[in-house]
């Protein structure tokens, strides 16, 4: 069991070295946390950003595809003076990924919504779903040799957005509309 928890906001210190770990809510799963290293302008957000596209869920644990884009708008609103970013499972990446991932995160969830609202089953919301172009989108078929952005043109046709998860995180984000 661990010595030390935290709700919302924990400082901690190592000889110089200042560190923010803060919860922003659902989203891979219920206990995702950021860490920001404010003099290094760099933040460890694990699985928030795991790599760009559809995010892989953990329903078992708490995680949430309808809350993901709102928890990655709360940290992003919360987090200042941060240029880095250490992913969950690729490369480093600049705050711009970040809030490119979050944008299309929100754009997979609203597609998601409406064609709930809609009536329309799981796997017609899937064979549905369309993407802006600055979103370079990998086919849904694909299976990733490599998690990292420098692999993708050499394996997956200049694509950047990973698709592979998006069946099975639709599926999540049914189960939890139905609930509402």
């Amino acid at each position: 069991m661990p010595k030390r928890t935290f709700k919302d906001k924990l400082s901690l210190k190592s000889g110089s070295l200042q560190m923010e770990l803060s919860y922003y809510g659902r989203a891979h799963t219920s206990g995702d946390i950021v860490i920001v290293f404010p003099s290094m302008r760099l933040a460890h957000v694990g699985d928030l950003f795991a790599w760009r596209g559809v995010p892989r869920l953990f329903a078992e644990d708490g995680g949430s595809t309808i809350q993901f884009p709102d928890t990655l708008t709360k940290a992003q609103a919360a987090i200042k003076n941060v240029d880095t970013i250490i992913t969950g499972h690729n490369t480093v990446m600049k705050w711009q990924d970040w809030v490119d991932q979050r944008d299309f995160v929100a754009e997979y969830v609203r597609q998601i919504q409406a064609a709930f609202k809609a009536g329309k089953s799981v796997d017609d919301a899937v064979a549905g779903m369309t993407w802006p172009d600055r979103f370079k989108v990998c086919p849904q078929n694909d299976t990733f040799v490599s998690q990292y952005d420098a692999d993708y043109p050499k394996f997956h046709n200049d694509c950047t957005y990973r698709t592979d998860q998006l069946k099975t995180d639709t599926q999540y984000a049914y189960d939890e509309l139905n609930k509402k």
